[in-house]
């Protein structure tokens, strides 16, 4: 396996770019959260079951791009991880002004979950990342 290259890692991070996903992310977040109640089942269960996951996968992704972005600077973790609840909170009462939709506290928790799972992600990707390095 090749020794990926850490100049071209560390320009990425480093540029104004990397915030670009994020904003991206954050502008489907937000598109999502701005429609109308939808169900995808009869079942209730079933229902909740598919949009808490929904929860888990968007804030664990949003959590990613937001320790990518803040990568170069010091305690980029804690920063991404304060940033990704804050988001969380404010998109709950978002969805507290659109009609058939509610801010819920409890979605809040399932969202940090989810950023929790992104935090153990990117801190498993960057120890094989340097354990590659280190080796090869």
């Amino acid at each position: 396996m090749k020794k990926i290259p850490s100049q071209v890692i560390n320009s990425y991070i480093q540029s104004k770019w990397s915030f670009l996903p994020l904003l991206i992310w954050m502008g489907v977040i937000f598109f999502f959260s701005s429609q109308g109640r939808v169900s995808i089942d009869d079942s209730p269960l079933i229902s909740f079951i598919f949009f808490k996951t929904l929860h888990l996968i968007e804030y664990c992704i949003l959590y990613l791009l937001a320790r990518v972005a803040f990568f170069h600077l010091s305690q980029s973790e804690r920063l991404a991880f304060i940033f990704s609840l804050i988001y969380a909170i404010s998109d709950e009462v978002h969805q507290g002004f659109i009609a058939t939709r509610d801010g819920n506290p409890r979605d809040v928790f399932i969202d940090l979950i989810g950023i929790a799972i992104g935090l153990i992600i990117f801190r498993s990707l960057q120890k094989k990342l340097d354990f590659l390095n280190k080796n090869y």
